[in-house]
């Protein structure tokens, strides 16, 4: 049980440490053989600071991650431009193992109300898929500092590891994201 409020701990943590700032963004230009112009986005691979696992982005986020996020974070990638973070930390089950799928799950569930007073659930307890992995997501909107967002939460497993996945964007923008942030957490992958 102290196992189950570590993780707990751990988790409401992540969700505490969310900042945004401002960047631009990029793409490369390929020309086709057929004389028209392409626009495809470059990616960059960013890996956990534990070294457990890496996240594809595309070129307008950066890691963000600093000495301070250490204990909250083991990655933690933005689009400053949009306002958007994704925060992730990874749990060996050799190291807890009296934490279940169920327990990581509800973590991730009380991580996702965390920021919010007025915690509306947009989706609660989604069985999905990470990259061929079993995950449980959960949407959350509410305010923040007078701010209306949106937070995904996510706990994935994977045969060594649980992974908590955080994600928060602004309200207004996470409509236009979802895609991207989908394309982003289904390039998870354990190094």
């Amino acid at each position: 049980m102290k196992s189950v409020s570590v993780l707990l701990a751990v988790l409401t943590c992540l969700v505490t440490s969310c900042s945004a700032g401002i960047t631009s963004k990029r793409a490369t230009s390929l020309t086709a053989k057929i004389g028209t112009t392409v626009t495809q986005p470059q990616t960059i691979i960013v890996t956990s600071k534990d070294n457990v696992v890496k996240l594809i982005l595309p070129n307008d986020w950066q890691d963000i991650w600093t000495e301070a996020d250490q204990e909250k974070w083991s990655l933690l990638v933005g689009d400053r431009a949009d306002h958007t973070q994704i925060g992730l930390r990874s749990i060996s089950k050799v190291d807890y193992p009296n934490i279940t799928p169920e327990t990581h799950a509800q973590a991730a569930l009380i991580a996702a109300k965390a920021p919010f007073a007025d915690a509306e659930m947009i989706e609660e307890g989604e069985s999905i898929t990470v990259n061929g992995h079993r995950a449980v997501r959960y949407q959350v909107k509410g305010t923040l500092s007078g701010q209306p967002l949106v937070a995904l939460s996510l706990s994935v497993e994977t045969p060594d590891y649980y992974h908590g996945i955080f994600v928060i964007s602004s309200e207004q923008n996470f409509a236009q994201q979802q895609d991207e942030l989908n394309q982003i957490i289904q390039s998870l992958q354990e190094t």
